[in-house]
């Protein structure tokens, strides 16, 4: 098409009236004319942005645009206009992008249209989709049934969050199954419950997988029984039952592992987890510590994984079992405890972590130190937690750093190894008020911040140290 594009070109103005972008080769033109699209692996239209912008230019441009078909393979359509026939625009866009796999995005804003138009206009493609993002109601979804199972062969991501309005599901998403390409899949659904048993799925062939539903521990853990080639896993849930027993599930290459949910440990004291590198557990709501639960240093001990990032919040996860974790990964590089906003009435971040956290003198001018590859620290906020034993800690990590240097005849002017922290405590005079402490060029610093959440003492340890 550009071939012909070009043959009318030279037909069109004699050479004296052609200006010189006329004149470039369209094969050029398209080149320039991909090289503008937006950065991101996805395109909104715009008016003001490739490629509806280089079509508005002349009819020329315009041609050149609709004949290269990279400018029209990917598409994210945010549906906020009701009565407005998106469906039309979406059909032409796609007619342009040739044979391409195409990387296709519908939401609906605030669930106020409905994607179902649109979903239907879609099925002719689906051949050719490469990653699809879809978020609507539970009735939006109902063209997914007329998918043709051998019809989803290049298909490698899938995301799908649904709100439940009123409809119930009737197995649109089993027809998935036959997409032997399909690498991360991500879900998220709000007012029902989506997962009853396993539906059949690709799990198998899974890398990435993010689920944020109304499940219980058991239905993930037969998923995750499935996931055999799982690297990362994100687990946003509402339910957890912990007076069940559930048998043990390996997950052997699961690298990185997410989950936000009020009682963590049922789940953690069911997984092995050989490959585990980080590890990062929040609460859903309001979550209350199990001081009777070691759930994290089974979890650690049973699989014999060497973390390097651990993250969590000590609402929900006691201190005593994060203390015994610490000993069973040592090259830990990344510390953070954190305890959830609205639980300061209940302190789970106490003198003892600081403690733990400092390195001990033996005998023989040798000392000992947990974690002592620590490069992050992050702990906040901390009630009833005098400034010595923050700064007393800090201090005596970087002594025993130095003397660890000394001993190896390492470079002592090489940056020091627990260089990032961000502690912050509140003040006793007044509540608005933190301060935080931080490391800077090999020195132990204290400030006074506005607020104590931790998203404060990040923006203001980034600004001290700017």
């Amino acid at each position: 098409m550009l071939r012909d594009i070009s043959n009318s070109l030279n037909l069109s103005f004699p050479p004296s009236l052609n200006p010189p972008i006329c004149r470039m080769p369209p094969e050029v033109m398209s080149r320039i004319f991909i090289e503008c699209l937006p950065a991101g692996d996805i395109v909104i239209p715009s008016p003001s942005e490739a490629p509806l912008l280089v079509s508005q230019v002349c009819g020329l441009w315009r041609d050149i645009a609709h004949a290269t078909p990279q400018l029209w393979c990917s598409i994210c359509l945010d549906l906020t206009r009701r009565h407005f026939h998106y469906s039309s625009g979406l059909l032409a866009w796609l007619s342009r992008s040739g044979e391409l796999p195409l990387s296709i995005s519908l939401m609906s804003g605030g669930n106020r249209c409905d994607i179902k138009p649109c979903l239907e206009a879609l099925i002719p493609f689906a051949s050719r989709w490469r990653e699809l993002n879809l978020a609507g109601s539970t009735d939006s979804m109902a063209p997914l049934r007329s998918l043709q199972a051998s019809s989803l062969l290049l298909l490698e991501s899938l995301e799908i969050g649904i709100v439940n309005s009123g409809a119930t599901l009737a197995n649109e998403f089993t027809v998935f199954e036959s997409a032997p390409r399909l690498q991360r899949f991500s879900l998220h659904s709000i007012g029902f419950l989506f997962i009853s048993e396993p539906e059949p799925f690709p799990w198998q062939s899974l890398t990435r997988l993010h689920l944020v539903c109304s499940a219980f521990s058991g239905q993930c853990l037969q998923i995750l029984g499935e996931c055999t080639e799982l690297t990362y896993c994100e687990l946003s849930l509402e339910y957890t039952d912990r007076f069940v027993d559930y048998p043990r599930v390996t997950v052997p290459r699961l690298e990185a592992l997410k989950v936000r949910a009020d009682l963590a440990d049922t789940l953690l004291e069911c997984l092995v987890l050989p490959a585990l590198r980080t590890l990062k557990i929040r609460p859903t709501h309001c979550g209350v510590p199990d001081f009777a639960s070691r759930a994290l240093s089974n979890l650690v001990r049973r699989s014999g994984c060497a973390l390097e990032t651990l993250s969590v919040d000590a609402s929900i996860i006691n201190a005593a079992d994060i203390f015994e974790t610490l000993p069973l990964v040592p090259g830990l590089r990344s510390l953070s405890m954190v305890q959830k906003e609205g639980r300061d009435f209940y302190p789970c971040i106490t003198t003892a972590v600081f403690e733990a956290l400092s390195p001990w003198y033996v005998e023989d001018d040798r000392w000992l130190c947990l974690v002592p590859n620590l490069e992050t620290l992050r702990i906040g906020p901390c009630v009833g937690v005098t400034s010595d034993a923050i700064q007393t800690m800090l201090e005596l990590r970087q002594t025993w750093e130095l003397r660890a240097r000394d001993a190896t005849q390492n470079d002592l002017s090489s940056p020091r190894r627990l260089s990032d922290v961000a502690i912050y405590r509140s003040c006793e005079c007044c509540r608005k008020v933190s301060e935080l402490w931080y490391v800077r060029t090999g020195a132990v610093c204290r400030s006074r911040v506005q607020g104590h959440t931790v998203t404060k003492a990040r923006r203001a340890r980034t600004s001290l140290l700017s």
